[in-house]
């Protein structure tokens, strides 16, 4: 996205928060950690924000966003549903995949002795997993580089 397109995004952002007094050195801040992304992505995601936020967004949340949509990346409850439904293994996420082999892989979570323990070491292991793509796709676009390339 260009600096002004930025900008405007920030000043729509600015004028969904009136009680908010941004320092004079706000407003070039977002621009310049969130010109390296695509204006639609940023666009949509200042304004799931807006609608759900009762006070701004930080840099942090609206990059976050933007990079959980772009990698289409699903919760922790959305993935345990989905590797725990047969009809639906070949559509799992990597990360899901990734964090069920983690934990001994299909077999051992269908025939755990402690089903709720197991749920919740699934949930924590697929969140680090998401943690980490998340922080990887940001890195890469924070160097230039697109997103979605070498995921995981």
């Amino acid at each position: 996205m260009t600096v002004d397109q930025a900008q405007k995004l920030i000043d729509l952002l600015l004028s969904a928060y009136p009680e908010v007094h941004p320092r004079e050195e706000t407003f070039p801040t977002y621009v310049r950690f969130l010109v390296d992304l695509e204006y639609s992505a940023v666009e949509e995601a200042i304004e799931e924000l807006i609608s759900v936020s009762t006070q701004m967004p930080t840099i942090a949340s609206i990059r976050r966003r933007v990079m959980e949509e772009e990698l289409e990346l699903p919760t922790p409850a959305e993935a345990w549903v989905a590797i725990n439904d047969s009809q639906r293994s070949e559509e799992l996420h990597e990360l899901a995949k990734e964090a069920r082999e983690l934990l001994g892989g299909s077999w051992a979570i269908r025939t755990s002795d402690k089903p709720t323990v197991t749920r919740a070491q699934y949930f924590k292991v697929f969140e680090e997993l998401r943690d980490r793509a998340l922080h990887q796709a940001n890195r890469r676009s924070r160097k230039g580089r697109s997103i979605g390339s070498a995921r995981g």
